[in-house]
């Protein structure tokens, strides 16, 4: 199973996403106001989710078509 080194580093960057998610809740929460210039990033970060979510999605339609060896 080539893929699994894949899904290991796309999980790991996800675990970080979710980390720096939280901390940013926090510093939100308890160390400073969000600004307008925050609430940008956060669009662009849901704009950027959304396209990740169609590209995982098309993963799944991907259909097995190895391309034919060349002779030369």
């Amino acid at each position: 199973m080539q893929s699994i080194h894949h899904y290991s580093a796309i999980l790991n960057a996800l675990n970080s996403i979710n980390g720096n998610l939280t901390t940013l809740a926090y510093v939100f929460k308890e160390l400073e106001a969000s600004t307008d210039i925050d609430a940008s990033f956060i669009d662009s970060f849901n704009a950027s989710a959304a396209q990740m979510i169609e590209a995982a999605e098309a993963l799944k339609s991907i259909q097995y078509d190895p391309t034919p060896e060349v002779e030369a």
